[in-house]
């Protein structure tokens, strides 16, 4: 059960990696690797995605309809994952002084690590991610044999060691050049 976690925690940091590099790079019309670690993953993706895989779980045992099924499904979503985003949102600045994102001109922004926008949005990737992604994602997983499972969670966890070690002194580095530490903008080293 552990290996299966991981190996959806992977796939969907992944996933939401690829995401946010389209997403960014194609405003900014450069390439742009979102997210606090260097290598391809988002583990805000990984872990929102597991949150929910989790939480709506319960959802599908109550006795409703498809309709109220697919409203609460998608609010208990956007008040999870935007939840999880702020209190990530928070700690990156105040351990590293930096902010990764800012919404503060948005509509209904709080503190600038979350607003509407993008909390309806986590609403409606999650119901994507619950109705098409996971049903597919489960079956990839499960159909691979054991030992490909725990080679591939092995080298995963691995990689993802060393990248958060070698991210976080990056990110601590950063901190400590900077003069004005409240206003570091990250996209001038990435």
């Amino acid at each position: 059960m552990v290996i299966r976690y991981i190996l959806m925690f992977a796939l969907y940091s992944f996933i939401g990696w690829v995401m946010e590099t389209i997403f960014a790079s194609t405003l900014q019309k450069k390439f742009v690797n979102r997210g606090f670690l260097i290598g391809p993953i988002t583990p805000l993706y990984g872990f929102g995605a597991i949150l929910v895989i989790t939480s709506l779980s319960g959802i599908a045992l109550l006795e409703m309809s498809p309709l109220m099924t697919a409203i609460s499904s998608i609010g208990l979503s956007m008040l999870l994952v935007t939840a999880l985003e702020y209190l990530t949102g928070y700690l990156l600045e105040k351990i590293f002084q930096a902010k990764w994102w800012d919404y503060s001109g948005h509509f209904l922004s709080i503190n600038g690590y979350v607003c509407l926008k993008y909390a309806l949005l986590w609403g409606f990737l999650a119901f994507i991610l619950i109705q098409i992604i996971h049903p597919y994602i489960t079956s990839f997983i499960e159909g691979l044999p054991e030992m490909v499972k725990v080679i591939l969670v092995i080298i995963f966890v691995i990689c993802f060691v060393i990248d958060f070690i070698v991210s976080t002194k990056i990110a601590f580095d950063m901190r400590k050049s900077s003069n004005n530490r409240t206003n570091l903008s990250l996209e001038k080293h990435f």
